[in-house]
C-alpha cells in the first residue's frame, strides 16, 4: 500500500513538471529582433534552445542543491519524494532566511534563470517565463521547507533585473576580432559577469571564433562609469555609536536618456553599487537599479527634454550592529520587486549649466523593513507591499555637479503572526506571517558633489540620511535614524 502511495506521488510530481515545460515552450515562443555584429537586423530570428535553456535552470538549482547537501551539510537540503510531496501539500510560507539570502542571493539565483535564457537566444518576454520556471522549480522540488512566497517574488523580479542588467554589461566586453590575450581576457570577464552567458560561449564556440564584426548583441551603447575609492564613516543617531572603514563604489549610466528612437526594454538603465571593508558592517551594503522597459517623449528639441515611461526596480541597503553597545542596525531595506511610472526631464538652456531631474512612482510587490520586535530564526525583518516615490535633481557647471536623491518607502505589513504565537515552541514551518502588524515609512535622502580634477578623475563627498518611522498596531511606534559620509576619489571611464 504505501508502495503504491509513493508511486502515486513521484507520478503527481513528474506530471507537475512535465506540465510546466508543456506551458514553458508555449510562452517561449516569441520572436522578438536581436542583434547580430554591431547593428540590429530586425529581420533576424534567432535560434531558440528550449531544452538546453531548460536544462541549464534545472542543472543550476540542481547544482545549488548539492553544494548546500554537501558543502554546507544544509538540514533543507535532505530531500525526497516525500518531501516533495509535503511541499505541495503544506503549500506557501513566508521564510526566516537571513535578509542577505532572501534579498539578495535568491535574486542572483533568478539572474542566472535568466540570462540561461537570453543567452540561447531568447528575448526577454520569454526569458521572465524561463526565470519563474526556475524560481518555481527551487521551491517546489529542491528543498524540505514549505515553498516561500518572499522567494518567489524576489527570485523572479529581482532576477530579470539583475539578470538583463549583467547580460548588457557582459555585451560590452564580447569582441569577437580580438585574439590571444586579449581574446581571453575578454572572455574570462564576460564569464564573471554573467557566467552563463560565458558557459554557452564556451561551449557554442563562440568564445574561440575569430570574425569581422565584434558580434554584440547591443552595439556600441553610451556607457558612462565611475569607480570610487575612500574611506566612509556610518553613525547610529539613536546610540551614538559610529565606524569608519574603507567603501568602493561603481556608478554607471547605459544607455540614452533621451531619444527619438523606439527602445527595448533594458536600453537604459542606472546601477549603483557599494562594498566596504569595516568592521561589524556587509561587505555589500548597496545596490540599487532602475531600468526602462518603455518610454514616450513629451517634450524633445534641442535645449529641454521630457519624457515617461514605464521602469523597473531593485532595491538593497544593508547594515549590520556598528558595535556590540549598539541595540539597533542603522537600516535594512529591501523591494527586489518594484514596478511603476517615471518622468524624465533635461534643461540645457544655460551655456554653462545643465540642469537633470527624474520622478519615480512605484508599487512595491515585495517590500522588507527593518523589526524592532520580530527576531525569529534568521529572520529580524518584515516583509510587506506598498509603494515607494524615487526623485532626484542633478546640477552640472563646468567642473562642478552637485545632486540630490531622495527615495521613500512605504511598507505595509498586514499577514501578522499571533500577539500569542510562542517563538519558542513552534518552528519556522508552523509560521505564516510577513512580521510585526506595522506600517513603515522609509526615506534615503542623498546629498553630493563631484568635482572633476582631470576629464577622468572625480573627487565626490557624499553624505546620506537614513530615517525610518514604524507605527506599530501592538507596540509603540519607533523612530531611527542614521547617517552616513563618503569621501572618493574616483576614476570616470
Amino acid at each position: 500500500m504505501r508502495s503504491r502511495k509513493k508511486m502515486k506521488i513521484r507520478k503527481n510530481i513528474l506530471l507537475f513538471l512535465f506540465v510546466q515545460l508543456f506551458v514553458l515552450q508555449i510562452v517561449a515562443q516569441d520572436s522578438l529582433p536581436i542583434a547580430q555584429g554591431d547593428t540590429l537586423v530586425k529581420s533576424a530570428k534567432p535560434k531558440h534552445r528550449f531544452w538546453l535553456t531548460s536544462a541549464e535552470i534545472l542543472g543550476s538549482n540542481a547544482g545549488v542543491w548539492l553544494f548546500d547537501l554537501y558543502a554546507l551539510n544544509g538540514e533543507y537540503a535532505h530531500i525526497n519524494w516525500q518531501t516533495l510531496n509535503n511541499n505541495f501539500l503544506r503549500g506557501f510560507t513566508w521564510d526566516t532566511d537571513h535578509f542577505s539570502t532572501n534579498l539578495l542571493g535568491h535574486p542572483y539565483q533568478g539572474s542566472l534563470y535568466y540570462t540561461a535564457a537570453r543567452s540561447n537566444g531568447y528575448g526577454y518576454a520569454a526569458a521572465v517565463a524561463f526565470t519563474a520556471f526556475g524560481s518555481l522549480n527551487w521551491e517546489m522540488f529542491m528543498e524540505n521547507e514549505r515553498p516561500s512566497i518572499n522567494d518567489i517574488f524576489a527570485t523572479t523580479a529581482g532576477g530579470i533585473t539583475i539578470g538583463e542588467t549583467l547580460f548588457r554589461l557582459s555585451d560590452l566586453l564580447v569582441d569577437n576580432r580580438t585574439r590571444g590575450g586579449k581574446r581571453f581576457a575578454r572572455e574570462a570577464a564576460v564569464f564573471v559577469i554573467s557566467p552563463v552567458r560565458g558557459l554557452n560561449r564556451l561551449v557554442s564556440g563562440k568564445a574561440f571564433v575569430a570574425e569581422t564584426a565584434a558580434g554584440r548583441d547591443f552595439g556600441s551603447p553610451a556607457v558612462e562609469m565611475t569607480v570610487s575609492t575612500g574611506a566612509r564613516m556610518l553613525q547610529l543617531f539613536d546610540d551614538k555609536t559610529a565606524s569608519a572603514g574603507f567603501t568602493a563604489n561603481l556608478s554607471l549610466e547605459y544607455g540614452e536618456r533621451f531619444t527619438d528612437e523606439k527602445q527595448k526594454p533594458f536600453d537604459y538603465f542606472t546601477l549603483n553599487a557599494g562594498v566596504n571593508v569595516q568592521k561589524n558592517q556587509p561587505f555589500l551594503s548597496e545596490i540599487t537599479l532602475s531600468a526602462r522597459i518603455w518610454a514616450n517623449n513629451l517634450l524633445y528639441n534641442s535645449l529641454e527634454y521630457l519624457n515617461w515611461g514605464v521602469y523597473k526596480h531593485y532595491y538593497y541597503y544593508d547594515s549590520e550592529k556598528i558595535s556590540f553597545r549598539s541595540k539597533k542596525m542603522p537600516y535594512r531595506i529591501g523591494a527586489p520587486a518594484a514596478f511603476g511610472v517615471g518622468f524624465m526631464y533635461q534643461n540645457e538652456r544655460s551655456k554653462n549649466l545643465t540642469i537633470n531631474s527624474f520622478l519615480y512612482f512605484n508599487a512595491l510587490i515585495l517590500g522588507v523593513s527593518l523589526s524592532d520586535h520580530f527576531k525569529f530564526d534568521d529572520r529580524d525583518y518584515n516583509f510587506g507591499d506598498g509603494f515607494n516615490i524615487h526623485a532626484g535633481i542633478d546640477f552640472r557647471h563646468r567642473m562642478l555637479h552637485l545632486s540630490l536623491r531622495n527615495e521613500s518607502f512605504f511598507i505595509f505589513t498586514l499577514q501578522a503572526y499571533p500577539l500569542d504565537f510562542d517563538f519558542q515552541r513552534y518552528t519556522p514551518a508552523d509560521l505564516f506571517a510577513q512580521g510585526d502588524n506595522s506600517n513603515a515609512f522609509i526615506n534615503r535622502a542623498t546629498l553630493q558633489m563631484n568635482v572633476a580634477l582631470t576629464p577622468h578623475l572625480v573627487f565626490t563627498a557624499q553624505y546620506a540620511i537614513f530615517s525610518r518611522y514604524t507605527r506599530y498596531k501592538y507596540f509603540d511606534s519607533v523612530f531611527s535614524q542614521a547617517g552616513e559620509a563618503k569621501i572618493m576619489l574616483g576614476v570616470k571611464i
